[in-house]
């Protein structure tokens, strides 16, 4: 009388098969509640995969991004919105672009290394829809240690550059 599986990920898509099949408030309150916990996180992003109006994932996404978290949720959250943005699925192109430059930042000015590493890895291993590809091939150049030795002259340089707002 039971079934089991040899990995969670089975579970974890079926799961997300159930939810895809309730009401869409079940789901969002399916999101809201367990967005936190990131047990979750890969039954959520399943879930949103298998809506194919994109009209649906853009409300969940909405409520996703609305959920009151915390500490190591938003983390988990925002980990979420990363994969959203970078990987494959229905959700429009400008949620999408919006959570490509959110996740961007974040790998840049975040201030915790280990999220800010889970961002990185999330978006040189999405697809994005050339959206995210697009933007990381941008931002690339600043993102690689420069080669060049000797740069202390340009340090003292700016060292004599007077105060401002946008130094």
């Amino acid at each position: 009388g039971e079934v089991g599986f040899s990995h969670a990920i089975f579970e974890e898509y079926l799961a997300a098969v159930h939810l895809s099949g309730r009401p869409l408030g079940e789901q969002k309150a399916f999101i809201r509640d367990r967005v936190a916990d990131p047990r979750w996180s890969n039954v959520i992003l399943n879930l949103l995969r298998l809506h194919r109006r994109p009209s649906d994932v853009e409300e969940l996404v909405r409520d996703l991004e609305e959920a009151p978290v915390t500490g190591l949720g938003r983390v988990t959250r925002d980990l979420v919105l990363s994969e959203i943005a970078f990987g494959e699925g229905t959700c429009p192109a400008r949620v999408r672009r919006r959570h490509v430059a959110t996740t961007l930042t974040a790998i840049e000015t975040g201030p915790w290394m280990p999220a800010r590493l889970a961002s990185l890895g999330v978006a040189l291993d999405g697809s994005g829809a050339g959206i995210g590809h697009e933007a990381i091939a941008e931002r690339l150049p600043r993102w690689f240690p420069d080669t060049q030795v000797g740069r202390a002259d340009l340090y003292t340089a700016m060292a004599s550059w007077p105060a401002s707002p946008g130094l």
